[in-house]
């Protein structure tokens, strides 16, 4: 599928909506990270025999072309995206997934063993000229959060992020 566009919460794109909703592996993504934009997708879906048999994505890669994002457990929206992620029997591997937060840019490199639950993963996100501000306070763990106010930081950051559950 060549510049699908993906849903938006208003409503746009009910057609997509409906095609998404048939195949869980973009169900599951499409509520989790909230994206919205222009993408290629390509899909291997598979059915049993029989009317009650679901249809199956074992291997689903989405180009993202122009989208935003942001993850539903740190949503801090990252615009004009590009990159790849790519769902298979393996896991989820996301590839140079790279947007924009006002002037910062963001570029996340990642795969996990499961969407559905904990399981094994390792994350990588670099930022270059991050504003230190309140979109990314408000994004931040709860648990974070009294540090930030406890130091109050401004201005702008480059960081490096590296999380891996074995």
């Amino acid at each position: 599928v060549r510049e699908l566009q993906l849903p938006r919460s208003d409503g746009a794109a009910e057609g997509e909506a409906l095609f998404i909703a048939g195949i869980p592996a973009m169900e599951k993504f499409w509520r989790r990270y909230s994206p919205r934009g222009s993408v290629n997708a390509e899909f291997l879906l598979t059915k049993a025999a029989g009317r009650q048999s679901p249809i199956e994505s074992p291997h689903v890669k989405v180009t993202a072309l122009d989208c935003d994002a942001a993850y539903d457990r740190f949503p801090y929206r990252g615009e004009h995206v590009t990159g790849v992620v790519e769902v298979t029997p393996l896991g989820v591997f996301v590839q140079d997934l790279s947007g924009r937060h006002g002037d910062g840019t963001i570029t996340l490199n990642a795969w996990t063993a499961d969407l559905a639950g904990p399981s094994a993963t390792r994350v990588a996100v670099e930022g270059k000229n991050i504003a230190l501000d309140e979109d990314l306070h408000a994004a931040l763990p709860e648990g974070v959060r009294s540090g930030w106010e406890q130091f109050a930081p401004s201005g702008r950051a480059d960081l490096r992020v590296s999380i891996e559950r074995p």
